[in-house]
């Protein structure tokens, strides 16, 4: 997965601290065109989870929505 992850990244600028953001990234975007959804909604629904406006802490519990008939060693980048 990180190969693909890679790719998708810009070759200049690379900042190693920021590894795991993009791998982050890359997982997100694909879950959501794995699963037909679109990222900057989805994007916005789990903000509106985290975040409270009242300045509230609250425990958040994220699911993860996973298809047994994708495989991580799919041969698809993003672009």
């Amino acid at each position: 997965m990180w190969r693909h992850a890679k790719a998708s990244m810009t070759q200049y600028s690379r900042k190693k601290h920021f590894y795991a953001g993009y791998l982050a990234k890359y997982m997100f975007l694909k879950s959501c065109r794995t699963s037909g959804l679109d990222p900057l909604s989805e994007f916005f629904q789990l903000a509106r989870v985290v975040y409270d406006p009242s300045g509230q802490m609250q425990e958040v519990v994220v699911v993860e929505h996973s298809d047994s008939s994708n495989s991580d060693d799919s041969e698809d980048e993003f672009n």
